[in-house]
């Protein structure tokens, strides 16, 4: 099993989250799969998100959207 599947199904998110949220996170986890916290996952999400340009289009914009909102739900 991947890394980030295991670890939210050891920390599982907030039962209002949709499995395709879930998906998501995970997804973008696996991507930086070198950090094992959500700490470390946030900073680096923060980071990528700066990146951001105007010039994506508006699905990537919309996904990161929904990271950010899960990220703060998961943080209350």
């Amino acid at each position: 099993m991947k890394p980030a599947k295991e670890f939210l199904q050891r920390y599982p998110l907030p039962s209002h989250f949709k499995p395709d949220d879930l998906d998501l996170l995970a997804a973008f986890m696996e991507t930086y799969s070198t950090y094992c916290c959500l700490n470390a996952v946030h900073e680096t999400y923060h980071k990528l998100i700066g990146r951001i340009d105007a010039k994506w289009d508006k699905r990537l914009e919309k996904q990161a959207n929904r990271l950010q909102e899960m990220i703060r739900q998961y943080e209350k």
